[in-house]
């Protein structure tokens, strides 16, 4: 079966503003991101699990939709059914 391969998400990741912490989604590629970090589709805003490429002749890293639900809504999904999540 044909998986999704998301190459783009937002990580939440800690930013300093005017001497204030503040947490920001900000867009990376995949290969860019850590495990652990909390990241969601740049599009849909829905949850991702991250592949990490794990041979030579395997998929690059990327990302996948965790819910189906989420994947039927969103362009990059493999179940995407045409309409559109409401952002």
């Amino acid at each position: 079966m044909k998986k999704e391969k998301i190459y783009e998400c937002e990580v939440k990741r800690q930013h300093q503003i005017d001497g204030q912490r503040i947490w920001k989604w900000i867009k990376k590629n995949a290969s860019e991101i850590i495990r652990g970090e909390s990241i969601r589709c740049h599009i849909c805003k829905g949850d991702v699990r991250l592949h990490k490429k794990r041979s030579i002749d395997g998929p690059n890293d990327h990302a996948e939709h965790i819910y189906r639900s989420d994947s039927e809504k969103c362009p990059l999904g493999f179940y995407y059914k045409g309409t559109e999540k409401p952002f």
